[in-house]
């Protein structure tokens, strides 16, 4: 079994977890910066709503040490969700790990 308490294969790594801020984003992002990951939550920009809700997961990790960034993307300009997709490489250089929940 994988010992993730005391792995630091994911230590600063840049991971962009996009998608409606929910439970499974939380639960993600919770993992993510345990595993020492540098999280940043891209949410679609024109779902002002995101925003209320992507603050709520920033507020409960701040609140446990962890620095966790919002990014409001124009989703409709990005053709391809892939990490070598230049539009998202614009928000999130050097980027690691793509997660689309």
């Amino acid at each position: 079994m994988y010992d993730f308490q005391n792995s630091n294969d994911l230590a600063n790594k840049n991971c962009l977890i996009i998608g409606e801020p929910n439970d499974l984003m939380r639960s993600l992002t919770l993992i993510f910066v345990s595993l020492k990951c540098n999280v940043t939550l891209g949410i679609d920009k024109s779902m002002q709503e995101y925003l209320f809700k992507a603050n709520s997961i920033t507020n409960e990790l701040w609140s446990m040490g962890h620095k966790i960034e919002i990014l409001e993307i124009e989703f409709e300009k990005i053709m391809n969700f892939s990490i070598h997709d230049d539009e998202i490489n614009k928000y999130v250089q050097n980027l690691n790990i793509l997660i689309q929940s």
